[in-house]
């Protein structure tokens, strides 16, 4: 077993305490991201990316009925399950969520 020697002990005290960084919240998720396929081309005049993605989730939980994804400085004009069909959704600008509505409710064994 090692033990700091005096002089590092006294060098330790004498530097003042470094803050520790504020505290993350980390969000619970009831899915798990399996896969992510992003196709996109950029507009450099406007500074935007235009373009498509897509991700395959499977639920952690039973049930699940909603999801909801970070979203920051995002415009959407439409989101659709692979097969095409349409779902709702509702973009929360003020906390950069897109909040989606499932077409029905999904359980850990279905993608």
């Amino acid at each position: 077993m090692l033990a700091p020697s005096v002089g590092s002990q006294q060098a330790t005290q004498q530097q003042p305490a470094r803050p520790l960084p504020p505290a993350r919240y980390i969000p619970d998720h009831d899915f798990d991201t399996r896969h992510i396929a992003l196709d996109l081309r950029f507009d450099w005049k406007r500074e935007q990316v235009i373009g498509n993605e897509i991700i395959i989730l499977a639920p952690i939980t039973n049930n699940l009925g909603r999801i909801e994804l970070d979203a920051a400085n995002m415009t959407f004009t439409s989101v659709k399950l692979g097969t095409g069909v349409p779902l709702k959704y509702e973009t929360d600008v003020a906390n950069h969520k897109l909040r989606i509505t499932l077409d029905r409710l999904y359980q850990p064994s279905q993608e």
